[in-house]
């Protein structure tokens, strides 16, 4: 639960990602780059996240 609780804006955000835009951002070498550049600005958010969530106290 605490990994979920950590990661929920980046899954949150992926899943949005891939179920509005999905077929129009993998259809394109510029989208999946564009998607790839996404993807790494969310899994940077989670360890941000994760990195702050123990250093509650």
């Amino acid at each position: 639960m605490r990994i979920l609780r950590i990661c929920w804006p980046a899954v949150t955000g992926t899943l949005l990602l891939i179920f509005l835009w999905g077929n129009v951002l993998f259809s394109k070498t510029e989208g999946r780059i564009a998607l790839l550049a996404i993807m790494i600005v969310l899994l940077a958010m989670s360890v941000r996240n994760y990195l702050l969530y123990w250093n509650l106290d």
